[in-house]
């Protein structure tokens, strides 16, 4: 009887701890969307499709325009090949950003597994994609400057940090 007991007791337990049953952690879509972050949208705009959409646009577009804004500057101060390089180096960021971001996506109300499972497919992705554009960079763009480039890239993902805080 004794052994009964404890094999209830390791069910019970494993059966509170079963995210398929019923998990304690509900999802309202790709990185909450519940959580609108100060958008006043209309009722017609607070579909959770459309705020996703808006988040993402939020994000990227602040990505881009970091970039366009950082190659216009250089490109004045030191001409085309270091603003192209720098454009390059933000174009890198703000497009496996995008990437990550439609990988993220899931349904609202999906199981928490599924915003895990999307979570590590959307980062190897975006890892995948960085590694690929800067090695296409390099081999096809004779003469880019890597130190633009590099600083670019890495103030597009300065912006992605930041932008987080303010669109969530």
């Amino acid at each position: 009887m004794r052994s009964a007991t404890v094999l209830d007791r390791i069910t019970a337990v494993q059966h509170k701890f079963d995210l398929q049953v019923d998990s304690p952690v509900e999802s309202s879509g790709f990185a909450a969307v519940g959580a609108r972050g100060g958008y006043d949208l209309t009722e017609e705009y607070k579909s959770p499709d459309r705020v996703v959409a808006t988040q993402l646009l939020a994000i990227v577009g602040s990505q881009v325009l970091v970039t366009v804004v950082v190659s216009l500057l250089l490109y004045v101060l030191y001409g085309l090949l270091i603003a192209a390089s720098a454009f390059a180096g933000g174009a890198i960021g703000f497009t496996t950003s995008w990437a990550y971001a439609r990988k993220m996506a899931a349904p609202p109300g999906s199981d928490p597994g599924i915003l895990l499972r999307n979570h590590m497919i959307a980062e190897v992705w975006k890892l995948g994609l960085t590694v690929v554009l800067f090695a296409a960079v390099v081999i096809f763009f004779k003469g880019v400057a890597t130190l633009p480039l590099l600083l670019t890239f890495i103030a597009t993902l300065a912006v992605y940090w930041v932008a987080l805080l303010f669109v969530f």
